[in-house]
């Protein structure tokens, strides 16, 4: 079962790059179209194809037409 952290919120992704923690997995959407039907297909677009991302923990950034991923630990060796 995947569990991850969705937010608009770019300050709660530096908090991650600190390294302080290692999972929940955390989505962040900076997308131009913010209605539900949007963020979802995003959403879902970044479960089918970055499971295993999401499922060992990341930070994934989503905006319009691209997707960033960090692998967790952020910061740390």
């Amino acid at each position: 079962m995947l569990s991850f952290v969705l937010t608009f919120d770019l300050d709660f992704g530096e908090t991650l790059a600190l390294g302080v923690m290692d999972r929940p997995s955390v989505v962040i959407f900076r997308l131009s179209n913010e209605q539900p039907i949007s963020v979802n297909n995003h959403l879902g677009a970044v479960i089918e194809k970055r499971s295993e991302e999401l499922a060992a923990g990341a930070l994934i950034l989503i905006e319009d037409g691209r997707c960033w991923i960090r692998k967790f630990p952020i910061g740390r060796q």
